[in-house]
This record gives structure tokens, C-alpha cells and sequence, in this order.
């Protein structure tokens, strides 16, 4: 009995062996396959060495008796030098020392690393060589913080590595001018960290050959920094991955970045295909950078207005917030539309909005909302292009169950940095489902806008502005190693017009 239980032991020592061998180079699977098996203390009166128990035949495959071979060899090297097995296990010598699984690699595995180490290095050095012939070095200067504070966390940095290209539809572009946004501020207080981490993971994830450890999405705390803040800019493409098409070095194009990406506030950035477009010929880099990220934001709800049914001049739309950033382009865009367009907005800004081509305006310092409202036909869609709770404005929706408050005050970032991944999206999910079945019950839809990139809108917008019915709302402009006090300028609210960084000179 004790040969019986001694042979077998001695073969699952040999499977597990060629298994665990096997798996010492792909970290998914040995996280899977790797486990603590307690330590057996072998027989006392188990004397006999493995090496002269007689034969158990175990059916095989041609695969399994091949390693068997090799692990017999393994086996007989190690019984010589004073390794024993016994039917509870591994007996090794008194003065041995064992090592762990993960320090074991056979040559073969050595010598993968080693190809593994020349390749990557070997990209490392085309990819500086082709740097090299663009005229492009391998650091840039951009403005990065380290820690989540305030704006006085923001440092320029004279050694920043430039992007690299790691998705085929990837480009590099040179960034002449980026605009400075409300939301760019709130990062630099560590806004919406917890969701940006997810897409970081999720972004990693789908960009890897090999599964990584499913569990990182949900519970790795990465560290983020340095961050480059920055979401959209204009430019010059300076180099493209191998799958782009319809873009090649030199073009002049605007668009945005990702959030999870590092930004634009940096001589050069790295975005996708799919967020940019060709740059207006008619206007300068610091007049298109003005534009992209605000037009992605409108785009939800100035899309929904284009796809109603017998859309016309009898088509009656809210904008709140008019002379905003977001207002601003909704207002020209939906009179492209050829819809009603009324505003609300501050003293201050009535005459430009009057200019962007706003049907009817309502100074909300000098007038009653309400009472203004109320001797005005009701609308078909209103838009709270601000940050101002205008709850009560949805009783001015015609309510047939074809209208729409459509709101870019969602609680979907706040929710996720209070409560976390789970609870926040529960949470989120709930104040979602109420209020939009809240607004059904009165005959209306709710819809969140978000932010969202889309290249060929962007495309749509250059063309408008070309043709002279979209125009650029730009307010003051800052030097590059002046941002802070750009940033200074958005957090105060006292902006009229985009507030735009200039990085390089200015041209049409």
C-alpha cells in the first residue's frame, strides 16, 4: 500500500511541476493556478527513496509522457544530491534551503525575458529614432500637478516625457493653443477621480495583448500622478499611428483628449482619431481651441433638436445660461437649426447673446424668471447649459411627451467620489430613474448631457465656422507660463468668453 500511495504522490509532483513551469511566465494564469498548499510532515517510517519503488501504470497522453520524461531526468538529478520523496510529500536535506515557485525559471523562460527586455528596448529606440527625423525630442515642457489641492499645485515642468503612440489610431499633435474650462479646475481638487481611475484601468485593460487581474478595475488605487490637465487644444499633427487614415503630419487640426488621458497644457499631447478634425481655415489656434470642448458638451442636446419631428421656426427651445461657454455654441448652433432660441442670462451678457442670434432674452438680475415665463409660450426643449438649479423650469415644457429637459448638473462624478465605484453608480442610477420618471408623469423627458468626444461633429462645426455662422466666443488670453493665473481667472467666474492658454505663436 505504501509503494501504491508513494508512486502517486511522485506523479502528481511531476504534473504539478510541468504545470506550475509552464505557468511562471504568464502572471494571469499563475495568479489562478498558484495557491499555499499546506506543508505535510512526511512518514516517519517511510524510508524507502522514490527512485526504487516499483512501477504504477498511469494511462497517459503523448503530451503528459513527454514531461513525464523530461521530469524523471529533473527527478534522478535531484534524488542524487539528497532529495527524497515519500508518500507525504518532498523530503528535502537537512542543509537545504527551498525557494519559491516564482524564483524558478526554466532557460527557455530566462532567455524570453532577455527577447522580451531587446524588443521593448529596440521600440524604445526606433520610435526616438523616428522622433529624431521629425525634429522631435524625447521631453517637452507641460504644466502637471502632483498632488490634488488647489491651483497652486500647478508646476511647470521643463523635462516632461512627450506621449507616446500606443494605439494604431493614435496621433501626436503639437499643441499651439488650449482652452481652460470650469471642469479643468475642479481637477486640480481632485473632481471626479474615482471615475477617471476606472476608465485609466478599463482604458489599460483593453489596450493589453494578455487579460490582466480582473479584480484591479474595481479595487487597484493607482497613483495618478503627475497629472497633465488640459481637455481640448489646436494644432499641428506631428506624427500618426500606423492605422490613421484621412490625417498626416503637418495638418493643422482642433479637438479633445480623453479625460483619462494626460492633457493638453503641454507642447504636445496624444489623442484619437475619432476626437479630432481639421481646424477651421478661417479662424486662428486660439480662436478654434476655444471650441472643441464645449460644442462635445452641447452636443447631446443641440443633436436631439436636430432629430424632432417637424422641427422648424415653430420649434420653441430654453437655453439657460446663454452667455456661457456651452450656452454660447448652443445658441448659434441651434439657429443654424432654424428654431426658436431663448436665453436666459446676466445683464452683462445680454448683448452678446443678442449678437449669436437669441430670439428672446431674460435678464434674470433685473427680472422675475417666473413671471416672465409665464407670459411666454411653453417649449418644446430647455437646456440648463449652467450650473444653476432651475428645478421649477420644467412646468414651462409643453409636456406631450415629446419634450425635454436635457441638464448638464448630473450627480454622477459627485457620487462616485463620495461613495465610491458601486454605491456611486447605484446612487446615480436611482436619482436618474426618478427623475426621469417623475418628468414622464408630466408628459416630459430627462436626459443627462455629458461630455463627449466626437470627431466628426467637430468636422460638422469647422465647416459652420468657415461658412460664418458659428463664431468663436473668446475671451482673454494668457501666455503658457502664465496658466495659473488663466485658471485663477476661470475659478473667479468673471469671464466673458473662453479663457484660452497660448502656447505657441498665433496664426490663421
Amino acid at each position: 500500500m505504501e509503494n501504491i500511495l508513494a508512486r502517486s504522490s511522485y506523479q502528481l509532483f511531476l504534473r504539478t511541476t510541468t504545470t506550475r513551469f509552464a505557468c511562471a511566465n504568464r502572471p494571469f494564469l499563475r495568479y489562478l493556478t498558484q495557491a499555499d498548499v499546506p506543508q505535510a510532515k512526511p512518514a516517519s517510517t517511510d524510508k524507502a527513496d522514490i527512485a526504487t519503488q516499483p512501477g504504477l501504470h498511469i494511462r497517459s497522453t503523448a503530451s503528459e509522457k513527454n514531461a513525464n520524461k523530461e521530469s524523471s531526468k529533473n527527478v534522478a538529478s535531484a534524488t542524487n544530491s539528497g532529495v527524497r520523496m515519500t508518500a507525504a510529500g518532498i523530503l528535502l536535506p537537512k542543509d537545504s534551503v527551498a525557494r519559491p515557485d516564482a524564483d524558478v525559471k526554466s532557460e527557455p523562460a530566462k532567455r524570453k525575458d532577455k527577447n522580451s527586455v531587446k524588443r521593448s528596448a529596440s521600440r524604445d529606440e526606433t520610435e526616438r529614432e523616428e522622433r529624431r527625423m521629425h525634429g522631435l525630442g524625447t521631453t517637452m515642457k507641460a504644466w502637471q500637478i502632483t498632488r490634488f489641492g488647489d491651483i497652486a499645485g500647478l508646476k511647470l515642468i521643463n523635462d516632461a516625457k512627450i506621449p507616446s503612440l500606443n494605439d494604431p489610431f493614435d496621433l501626436l499633435v503639437q499643441i499651439h493653443a488650449a482652452s481652460v474650462n470650469p471642469f479643468d479646475v475642479a481637477r486640480t481638487r481632485g473632481y471626479g477621480e474615482n471615475l477617471i481611475e476606472k476608465m485609466r484601468d478599463a482604458s489599460s485593460f483593453l489596450g493589453l495583448p494578455r487579460l490582466p487581474d480582473l479584480t484591479s478595475l474595481f479595487t487597484r488605487k493607482a497613483d495618478p500622478f503627475p497629472i497633465t490637465l488640459g481637455r481640448d487644444f489646436s494644432g499641428v499633427v506631428v506624427d500618426a499611428g500606423k492605422a490613421v487614415k484621412g490625417f498626416r503630419t503637418g495638418d493643422e487640426v482642433y479637438g479633445v483628449v480623453g479625460p483619462h488621458r494626460q492633457g493638453t497644457f503641454a507642447e504636445y499631447s496624444a489623442t484619437s482619431t475619432w476626437c479630432v478634425a481639421r481646424k477651421p481655415r478661417t479662424v486662428t489656434h486660439s480662436e478654434a481651441a476655444s471650441v472643441p470642448y464645449i460644442a462635445c458638451t452641447a452636443w447631446t442636446a443641440v443633436k436631439l433638436v436636430a432629430n424632432l419631428p417637424d422641427r422648424g421656426q415653430n420649434t420653441r427651445v430654453l437655453v439657460l445660461g446663454g452667455a456661457g461657454g456651452v450656452g454660447s455654441f448652443a445658441i448659434q448652433y441651434l439657429k443654424t437649426l432654424g428654431v426658436h432660441v431663448t436665453t436666459i442670462c446676466g445683464t452683462e451678457g445680454m448683448v452678446l447673446v443678442t449678437e449669436l442670434g437669441a430670439d428672446d432674452v431674460i435678464d434674470y438680475k433685473t427680472a422675475n424668471i417666473e413671471s416672465e415665463l409665464n407670459i411666454r409660450e411653453k417649449y418644446d426643449v430647455i437646456f440648463q447649459a449652467s450650473g444653476n438649479e432651475y428645478e421649477y423650469v420644467k412646468k414651462y415644457l409643453k409636456g406631450n411627451l415629446k419634450s425635454f429637459f436635457v441638464t448638464l448638473t448630473y450627480p454622477l462624478l459627485k457620487n462616485f467620489d463620495d461613495h465610491g465605484s458601486v454605491v456611486g453608480l447605484l446612487k446615480s442610477g436611482v436619482s436618474f430613474s426618478t427623475e426621469y420618471f417623475k418628468g414622464l408623469s408630466k408628459g416630459s423627458h430627462t436626459i443627462w448631457a455629458f461630455f463627449t468626444p466626437n470627431g466628426p461633429f467637430l468636422e460638422e462645426v469647422a465647416g459652420l465656422m468657415d461658412q460664418g455662422k458659428i463664431r468663436p466666443v473668446l475671451g482673454k488670453t494668457f501666455p503658457f507660463n502664465e496658466l495659473p493665473a488663466a485658471f485663477a481667472q476661470v475659478d473667479s467666474g468673471d469671464t466673458n468668453g473662453k479663457v484660452v492658454v497660448q502656447i505657441k505663436k498665433d496664426s490663421v
